[in-house]
């Protein structure tokens, strides 16, 4: 046969075995096993007399971001990684090897600073070294070595990277800032694994450019036993062994079996250290899958290699109840979910230690995870609930009819992020690595039933995304056997929906759970969680950072509350000035108000406001007890369109102006000419509107505020600018701001 099958871009992942079905005349069929082996997927950095390689920047890491990278070094000097935003300065991110130790050095806002491992590197073996970041917290580890965390960050500086990010070295030193490395050396040995925000890049397929580079042959010393296949890979020793029959491990030195094509019939093959085992799909039980199983949609039954993946939490707070009765009281993960597949970031895990439940809980790159222990063991082959909560940063169990125990990180809350599946009874070990922290591989031995999230019942086998090894709870399969369920709780009839034997949720008002994050308030509405968020947060939870511009949208029950040096920093003044670009639709809303003091009950002090009354701007004014009200009734404002407001006051004299219309009008003469206004200048809304002005305005506003221009600094950066606020989002991209393609406009 001329035949020959190309394959194009094969890259390390691809190596493998292959199977060739041939089919003869008379219709019968044979499998041809073939061995895929890949070479030069490996890259080795030479420096001669430069080795690197170019990919994008570091996605969506301005607060938080993680990365992997393996090595393996032949000199104690050089740069590993670098991604920067300007040439020369700005900020950056930068590891390094100096005198075999791993340096991070860092500028996220005009402060470098640099992070060193406690222990030096062996030359010539393989090395894998995690950098994590969230806001303020951040470690480096390498290998096993104990994670070191960043210096403490006073404020959350905002990460802004816009060069590529190179690996092994640069195209030009001028590239870095000067404290970004020790010294102009790149990186000399070999990289295997990439991974950036959780995600592993396929180093010679994504690269952008690379120059100096060569093939770094990690099976050329034959690694592999007993005439094992090496493979390159990218992981972390750079290879992977495909062994012989007999021999199995991770150098086919250990006596066993390997999986071959068909051996777990339906299911998948996947190998262990020691042995290769299967992993059968729903309703298909065995050691090789030979069984039909019947499940109970009530209880399920695991067996230490099974899992069952639901939908990821889809809220930040964690509510889960489920009810487990073990049939071991050996270590195991009983619930798991994480922010990546790789044993990095954010987790959650539910694990059995000592008999012991435990939950375990750790957010935003610290250093230590929450661990929470229940104050008794479980009881062997019997039912018991377990709860598990997160609020403010809390991990908070209930096991059985004990009591909460809580326990809960140092320092201000965090929010978790969680993106994977939600295992039950185990994890899928092919593509998931649990946290190192977790120290647990087996999965749960015993039945799971009664399964939670948030009050609402997950359905055991309708709702599952992912499972393998699922055994009936109680049942035997249907080659034979007794039933036997005496320890099986009741099992309710299709209706009605809840039975009084029939272990339920513990019952929460809809605040109870605290589902606000990063210190929103909760209040009920319709018997409704609703969440109010705190200046920089946004989100139905408030789990969302947010950044302000120069803009910033309401939706009538929110306000931003601006220092007042930005508009005139006397506090007794005879000449006051303001101006504001908006848009809204509704009749009613309040643009600013600036008098007394935050919290400061109105009893007739001094004040300036602007606010959008019956669909036309009226601007107000009160000095040393008279007042004066100007309204504009030739243009309404309610309709979705851009307005300019100016607001000025001269002693006595108010002067409106909108779209450029004038207006203006004075208060009765008084004795005094300056306005007292200790205040900061609420914009947007204020804290209960009604009492703090006096009852003249009930509604905050409700659409986008463009632009806020003081006397001081002209147009305003309400980041910057504020001090206080809530409930304030970014305007959407067509209410962006003016961004100097119009003049100032006050």
């Amino acid at each position: 046969m001329n035949e020959k099958l190309s394959l194009d871009s094969v890259q390390a992942n691809d190596a493998g075995t292959y199977i060739c079905t041939a089919q003869y005349a008379d219709g019968e069929t044979a499998d041809f096993p073939n061995i895929l082996v890949v070479t030069g997927a490996i890259p080795q950095f030479r420096q001669e007399p430069r080795s690197y390689m170019s990919f994008p920047t570091l996605p969506n890491s301005s607060f938080k971001f993680n990365f992997e990278l393996t090595f393996r070094p032949e000199n104690g000097d050089g740069l590993l990684l670098f991604n920067g935003q300007t040439r020369g300065s700005g900020d950056y991110i930068a590891l390094s090897l100096k005198d075999r130790y791993a340096e991070f050095r860092f500028d996220f806002g005009g402060k470098p600073m640099l992070v060193r491992a406690e222990e030096p590197l062996a030359l010539n073996e393989w090395h894998t070294v995690r950098v994590s970041r969230f806001k303020r917290d951040g470690y480096i580890q390498v290998d096993e070595q104990h994670p070191v965390a960043f210096p403490t960050l006073q404020q959350i500086p905002q990460l802004d990277l816009i060069e590529d990010l190179y690996i092994g070295g640069v195209p030009n030193w001028e590239l870095l800032p000067a404290d970004a490395v020790s010294q102009q050396v790149g990186f000399v040995g070999c990289i295997s694994r990439l991974t950036l925000q959780g995600r592993t890049v396929e180093l010679i397929r994504e690269a952008k450019y690379k120059e100096g580079i060569t093939d770094c042959r990690p099976c050329a010393q034959g690694p592999c036993q007993n005439k094992g296949v090496c493979l390159e890979s990218q992981t972390e020793q750079a290879y992977t062994c495909i062994c012989q029959p007999g021999w199995t491990g991770r150098d086919c030195a250990i006596e066993g079996t390997q999986c071959t094509p068909g051996v777990c019939g339906a299911g998948r093959c996947e190998n262990t250290e020691n042995d290769m085992e299967c992993l059968c799909p729903l309703n298909r039980s065995g050691d090789r899958c030979q069984y039909n199983e019947i499940l109970n949609e009530h209880s399920l039954n695991f067996k230490g290699n099974s899992f069952a993946a639901y939908g990821t939490p889809k809220v930040t707070k964690v509510n889960i109840t489920l009810s487990v009765r073990p049939a071991s009281l050996e270590d195991s993960v009983i619930l798991y979910t994480a922010e990546s597949t790789l044993p990095s970031g954010d987790y959650l895990a539910l694990v059995l230690r000592g008999g012991h439940a435990e939950l375990l809980i750790n957010t935003a790159a610290r250093l230590d995870p929450v661990v929470v222990r229940s104050a008794e063991p479980l009881p062997l082959n019997r039912w018991t609930r377990i709860e598990i909560r997160r609020r403010l940063g809390e991990g908070i169990p209930r096991v059985g009819d004990g009591p909460e125990r809580k326990a809960k990180a140092p320092g201000s809350d965090r929010i978790l992020s969680l993106k994977t599946h939600l295992y039950v009874g185990g994890y899928d070990r092919s593509t998931v690595k649990v946290n190192r922290d977790v120290n647990i591989t087996k999965g749960f031995d015993g039945c799971i039933s009664r399964l939670y999230n948030f009050q609402k019942p997950v359905n055991l086998l309708a709702d599952i995304k992912d499972a393998a090894n699922i055994q009936s709870c109680g049942e035997t399969n249907m080659i034979g056997g007794d039933e036997d369920s005496d320890n099986e709780p009741p099992v309710p009839p299709p209706t009605p929906d809840v039975h009084e034997n029939e272990l339920q949720p513990y019952a929460m008002a809809p605040c109870a759970s605290d589902p606000c994050e990063n210190g929103g308030s909760c209040s009920e509405q319709e018997d409704v969680a609703v969440c109010s968020c705190p200046f920089g947060f946004s989100g139905k939870h408030c789990q969302e950072h947010l950044q302000l511009g120069f803009n910033a949208s309401f939706r009538g029950d929110g306000y931003v509350e601006l220092n007042r040096s930005h508009f005139q920093p006397a506090l007794e003044q005879s000449y006051t000035s303001m101006g504001i670009v908006f848009t809204t639709n509704k009749p009613n809303g309040l643009l600013f108000w600036w008098g007394q003091e935050a919290g400061e009950e109105y009893t007739g002090q001094d004040f300036i406001a602007a606010a959008v009354v019956d669909g036309y701007v009226e601007y107000s004014m009160r000095l040393d007890g008279e007042e004066a009200v100007i309204r504009n009734s030739d243009i309404r404002v309610d309709n979705g369109e851009r307005h300019i407001v100016i607001a000025k006051r001269d002693e006595n004299t108010a002067i409106l102006e909108v779209d450029r219309m004038l207006h203006s009008g004075e208060t009765r003469p008084t004795s005094k000419k300056s306005m007292k206004l200790p205040g900061n200048v609420f914009v947007g809304g204020a804290p209960d509107l009604e009492v703090f002005t006096g009852f003249r305005y009930k509604h905050n506003l409700n659409g986008c505020i463009v632009v806020v221009e003081g006397e001081t600094v002209g147009q305003i950066n309400l980041s910057s600018a504020a001090v206080n606020g809530v409930n304030a989002n970014v305007c959407p991209a067509n209410d962006d701001p003016l961004g100097g393609t119009e003049p100032p406009v006050v």
